[in-house]
């Protein structure tokens, strides 16, 4: 029997692969002209249960190829994108019993309908500036969620 972590990795790969992102570990990226969108699974340290983290890098900020998730000026978690925040947090707990299958699909359909469209639309240096000058306090509450950007972001975009 496939471990949770590996079962996700599985349901999700196809999805991932399709929408250009490349796997190193538990994160996925793809690269654009000005960004680099990173999907990341994240394993909780405390029993079966795992965190969708969403997030856009910068490349005019570092030069990393690869960034992991966390050194990322923006960020998101999956469950603040979704409208059934509290679906998906069931669904990302594995100690929570229920059918593997249709786990594994309603999680990917999650994907696909919010991640995947939000790491899209904000891989758009354009619509990231306009995210960013909505903000003003390091976190801004939309209709995208709830998004965490770092000073650095803002800074770039009011010097540029």
């Amino acid at each position: 029997m496939d471990t949770p972590k590996r079962q996700l990795e599985t349901a999700l790969a196809p999805a991932l692969k399709a929408a250009g992102y490349r796997k190193r570990a538990l994160t996925w990226h793809r690269q654009s002209k000005d960004t680099i969108s990173v999907f990341n699974l994240q394993k909780s340290q405390w029993g079966d249960q795992f965190y969708i983290n969403c997030a856009i890098y910068l490349k005019a900020l570092g030069t990393e190829e690869t960034p992991p998730e966390y050194r990322c000026p923006v960020r998101a978690r999956m469950d603040d994108l979704v409208p059934d925040r509290h679906r998906l947090i069931a669904l990302l707990d594995f100690d929570y019993q229920m059918d593997g299958a249709a786990r594994r699909e309603e999680i990917v359909g999650f994907v696909v309908s919010c991640a995947l469209p939000w790491l899209e639309k904000y891989s758009d240096i354009d619509q990231l500036r306009s995210l960013v000058n909505t903000s003003s306090d390091g976190k801004v509450t939309s209709s995208d969620g709830k998004v965490v950007i770092y000073q650095s972001v803002r800074d770039h975009f009011t010097q540029n």
